[in-house]
C-alpha cells in the first residue's frame, strides 16, 4: 500500500512539474522580443549559434537565460582565449562598418576581450578588438568597426574570458550594419 501511495504521489508531482515547465516555456516565448531583421545575432531564446570553446587549461560553461548570455569560468587560465564564447558563421562584407551593442557586467570585475576574427585558420582578427573592464553593475557598450580580411560566412564575434574566474553576464546583444 505504501509503495502505491508513493508511486501515485511521484506521478502527481511529475505531472505538476511538467505543466509548470510548459507554462513557463510558453510565457517565455510570449515575452521574447520580436526578432530585429537588421540584427545579425538571433535572439538568445533561439539557442543555436552561440558556441563555448575551451582550450588549454581553461574551464568554463555557458548558458542563455532570460535573454542574457552567461559565461562562467571556474578557474583562471594562462590565456584569455582558453575560455571563449562566440557567434560563428557571420556573413560580413569586406570594408563594411558594423556596430555592436550590448550591456555587460561581472560581480568579479572581470577583464574580457571582445573580438571579431576568422572562424578558421589562421584565426586572424577582422577589425574588432576591444578590452572590456566589467563592473558589478550592467554597463552599456557600443563599438563601431570596419570589417577587414573577412571570409564569406567564416567569421565570428565573441568574448574571451579565460583570465578571470567568475561569471560574465551579457544582454541586449546586437550586431548591425552601420547606416
Amino acid at each position: 500500500m505504501t509503495r502505491q501511495i508513493c508511486s501515485t504521489m511521484l506521478a502527481f508531482a511529475l505531472a505538476v512539474a511538467s505543466v509548470a515547465l510548459v507554462a513557463t516555456a510558453r510565457a517565455a516565448e510570449a515575452e521574447a522580443p520580436a526578432a530585429d531583421e537588421s540584427n545579425l545575432f538571433k535572439p538568445l531564446n533561439e539557442w543555436g549559434p552561440w558556441v563555448l570553446e575551451i582550450n588549454g587549461d581553461g574551464k568554463g560553461a555557458m548558458w542563455a537565460i532570460d535573454q542574457t548570455l552567461l559565461i562562467i569560468t571556474s578557474a583562471n587560465s594562462a590565456e584569455n582565449w582558453h575560455v571563449q564564447c562566440y557567434y560563428p558563421e557571420l556573413e560580413l562584407q569586406e570594408g563594411q562598418e558594423y556596430v555592436i551593442k550590448f550591456e555587460a557586467k561581472s560581480p568579479e570585475s572581470a577583464q574580457v576581450l571582445l573580438a571579431g576574427q576568422l572562424n578558421k585558420d589562421p584565426w586572424s582578427e577582422i577589425g574588432l578588438h576591444e578590452e572590456l573592464a566589467l563592473t558589478p553593475d550592467f554597463k552599456p557598450f557600443e563599438f563601431t568597426f570596419k570589417a577587414t580580411g573577412v571570409s564569406g560566412k567564416a567569421n565570428r564575434v565573441g568574448f574571451a574570458a579565460g583570465l578571470t574566474k567568475g561569471i560574465v553576464y551579457v544582454k541586449d546583444l546586437s550586431l548591425t550594419k552601420k547606416t
